[in-house]
């Protein structure tokens, strides 16, 4: 009976043992695995936040991107309206003695086809011929010497077709005066600008109408 009865003793001391060291392994493996599940959540926080982070980062590029564009493209406007200003004012400003000067001018914003059809390469000679000259050629184009003219007002209003071609049109009020007096004159001018590769913006179609009420 002791013997039995010592058994069943040392039985239950093993039972018990293993039971305590089961408890322990079993709290041990809980505890790391509340570590790892902490450690996990907080990594994907992190990457979440990061991930947040770069739709935000993303966000950002986009609207800068899209304000670079806009910039550009605002300043690429501001460029041919500045040739369209400079075509207008010497479109109607400039005195018949310095009619060379107004060709020159028109040919740095202008083809050669507007310019000639603004300001003629012959008519520039003939008036030359004029002021160097006592006698009249009949042959040469005659123009009033005392003839000048200065932009008043002017209404321009651009139709962007491209970033590389502009087309407007301007009302514009210039006044007049000469040997025949001094009045207002109004026209209606159609003209086109396009860029070329090299980046120069140049006037390179033109019409007028001189009926403007």
């Amino acid at each position: 009976m002791k013997i039995k009865k010592l058994h069943l003793q040392i039985a239950t001391g093993v039972l018990i043992f293993c039971l305590i060291v089961a408890g322990i392994t079993l709290m041990k493996n809980k505890q790391k695995m509340t570590t790892l599940e902490q450690s996990y959540s907080e990594k994907l926080k992190k990457e979440q936040t990061k991930q947040n982070q770069l739709v935000t980062e993303n966000k950002m590029l986009k609207t800068e991107v899209q304000a670079v564009k806009s910039n550009e493209q605002e300043k690429n406007s501001q460029n041919f309206d500045s040739i369209s200003y400079q075509f207008i004012e010497n479109y109607t400003t400039y005195a018949t003695k310095n009619i060379s000067n107004k060709r020159e001018t028109l040919l740095k914003i202008a083809n050669d086809t507007v310019v000639n059809k603004i300001v003629p390469e012959q008519q520039v000679a003939d008036i030359a011929s004029q002021l160097t000259s006592n006698k009249k050629d009949k042959n040469i184009y005659s123009s009033d010497l005392t003839f000048e003219s200065k932009l008043l007002t002017s209404k321009i209003y651009r139709d962007v077709t491209g970033n590389d071609s502009c087309d407007y049109f301007a009302l514009v009020t210039y006044e007049v005066s000469g040997a025949s007096g001094k009045s207002e004159q109004q026209v209606m001018l159609e003209y086109s600008l396009d860029k070329s590769v090299d980046g120069k913006i140049k006037v390179v179609s033109f019409d007028y109408h001189t009926s403007v009420n």
